[in-house]
């Protein structure tokens, strides 16, 4: 026998793989994605895997690393890449022989009125034990078109994975940067109040000195309550951006707040930033690969259904002992139960089978134009997943380097309200002027310096945006889709993940 099946295999598996051969397609991409003047801060090399440590953030940088041996949706994806590989092993294993032991002791009562009860014993015991196997060789390559789609499966999975990595990591580094940048809004609201405070002290004693009307104490006052009011509404959003990270690292919230205490500040985006060419953008991206093996897999699946068109051709075989202590009808020694082993107990049988869906033609058919069918959709989605991918690459491009822009000029303006602010104060105390200079530059270096913060973080998180259009950081992940303490508790409750989880 094992000389026969490597022969068999030899001469029965490459006679026919019905079905069409895959071939991935070859999307055509634009040369560049964007003009001169916007590339002017991008390098063409290769991205870079740890984009966040581009940062120079050590609390970004903890963070990130937390987040990628605690994260739960990270174990989920990894689960499925060995879901996948135990789902491969089964569709490899149709290749082989399948086989089975099978035996039995009954006592066997048979009816006297029935033709079998007018010969022999009416009751006695049956022993039965024996060997089955059965072999359907793999002719049309259905089996093969199945290994091949379990394949495809596997790194569709593992694909996903990468996706899920690029995915947590951009929304862990978007947490922390949202959580700087709410800090930094409170920090310069609670500031703008004590200067404000300060403008309805003087706005009061020049009242109560009649150097100046109540409407100068109101105006000072209105702007003061309005600043006072958006700091409990700033600090709630830092509770909820801090809860944010806790799901992302599934930690618990005190845990949080003292790695945050560690560092502060908004982390500041580099000066020049690689994109790659578009062509590597595609094979990068994770979610594109994800596109690309769907398809792949539902290729082989078109040649699974076909082969059904073709008769299924294989090997039976059985090998056994079987014995019972009924009386022989027809005279001499009756057996015994006890004599299931001897050679006269022996049972065997072999041969080829054939099966053939002769009259399943139409329900065949009507299956492949359904496989073919999904095929073509998937085809459809992926050429969709590619676009949106340059699509949005682009936008991400465009709204960093714009936000940059923004940046300067509202840093210029906040600086100017903020001038603007001494010499109207100087000037009021001085009675140089009246209280509306002081408070329309008052709610100007307010509402400048909140913007101008929001800016700021907008280029982190645009950048973080871009850096998750490109599809980095997944690289440098490793094979290490399993925590060890999940990898301890499998191979705790079962020794069969042994060869799955190497």
């Amino acid at each position: 026998m094992r000389l026969l099946i490597p022969l068999l295999l030899v001469i029965f598996l490459p006679a026919c793989l019905v079905g069409p051969d895959y071939e991935p397609p070859n999307p055509t991409t634009p040369g560049a994605l964007l003009d001169e003047e916007e590339l002017e801060r991008l390098e063409e090399e290769e991205v870079e895997d740890a984009w966040w440590e581009n940062f120079n953030d050590a609390g970004l940088n903890l963070f990130i690393e937390r987040m990628r041996g605690q994260n739960l949706s990270l174990r989920v994806a990894g689960l499925r890449i060995l879901e996948s590989r135990a789902t491969l092993g089964l569709a490899e294993a149709q290749l082989y022989p399948f086989s089975q032991v099978n035996g039995g002791l009954n006592r066997i009562d048979i009816s006297q009125n029935s033709a079998n009860g007018a010969f022999g014993d009416n009751s006695f015991a049956d022993a039965s034990l024996s060997f089955d196997s059965r072999w359907e060789i793999d002719f049309w390559g259905r089996f093969r078109r199945d290994i091949e789609a379990a394949e495809a499966l596997l790194e569709r999975d593992m694909a996903q994975f990468a996706d899920a990595v690029v995915l947590v990591t951009a929304e862990t580094a978007r947490a922390y940067i949202t959580v700087r940048i709410l800090e930094e809004r409170l920090r310069l609201a609670i500031a703008n109040e004590a200067t404000q405070a300060r403008a309805l002290e003087i706005a009061t004693v020049r009242f109560e000195n009649g150097a100046t009307t109540e409407l100068d104490v109101a105006q000072a006052g209105t702007i003061l309550g309005a600043t006072r009011a958006a700091i409990p509404a700033l600090e709630a959003s830092i509770v909820q951006a801090k809860n944010a990270l806790a799901v992302l690292l599934n930690e618990t919230y005190p845990t949080i707040d003292a790695l945050l205490n560690q560092s502060g500040g908004i982390p500041v985006a580099p000066d020049s930033i690689t994109v790659g060419i578009p062509a590597d953008l595609l094979r990068r991206r994770p979610d594109v690969q994800v596109a690309e093996r769907n398809l792949a897999a539902q290729s082989a699946g078109i040649g699974v259904a076909m082969s059904e068109l073709y008769p299924h051709i294989g090997l039976n075989g059985s090998l056994g002992f079987e014995s019972s202590d009924a009386s022989n009808p027809f005279g001499g020694p009756s057996p015994e139960v006890d004599d299931l082993f001897d050679s006269d107990s022996s049972t065997g049988a072999f041969g080829p089978f054939l099966s053939w869906n002769v009259l399943n033609f139409n329900r065949i058919t009507n299956n492949i134009r359904v496989q073919d069918a999904r095929f073509q959709q998937l085809l459809v989605v992926y050429r969709d997943t590619v676009i949106s991918a340059l699509a949005e690459t682009d936008s991400a491009i465009a709204a960093f380097d714009k936000a940059i822009d923004q940046a300067d000029f509202l840093e210029f303006s906040a600086n100017a309200a903020s001038r603007s602010v001494d010499l109207a104060s100087i000037q009021y105390q001085e009675g140089q002027t009246d209280f509306n200079r002081v408070a329309v530059a008052l709610e100007a270096a307010n509402a400048q310096q909140d913007r101008l913060a929001q800016a700021q973080g907008a280029i982190a998180l645009n950048l973080i945006t871009l850096y998750r259009a490109l599809g980095g950081g997944w690289q440098n992940f490793g094979d290490d889709y399993v925590p060890e303490d999940i990898r301890q508790e499998l191979l705790q409750r079962t020794n069969y993940w042994q060869g799955v989880l190497e």
